[in-house]
């Protein structure tokens, strides 16, 4: 089954709210430490909270892959 525009939306805006809201623990304190600076919080035990503008800025650096929608 393929998703249709309006699904793939719905996952796209809860896994951005996730990454705000919930965050990822992240181990590496290089990598907490880099995504600290950009506008990123970190919390209590390396939780790093993801603003929607990281995403995106982070997306635009992947590369293109023939027929992948952004």
């Amino acid at each position: 089954m393929i998703l249709e525009q309006k699904g793939c939306e719905r996952i796209h805006a809860t896994a951005l709210e996730t990454l705000r809201d919930v965050g990822v623990r992240v181990d590496d304190p290089g990598v907490v430490q880099r995504d600290e600076e950009p506008g990123a919080t970190v919390t209590h035990e390396n939780v790093v909270h993801i603003p929607e503008s990281r995403v995106v800025w982070a997306c635009a650096w992947l590369p293109r892959s023939e027929g992948a929608a952004r």
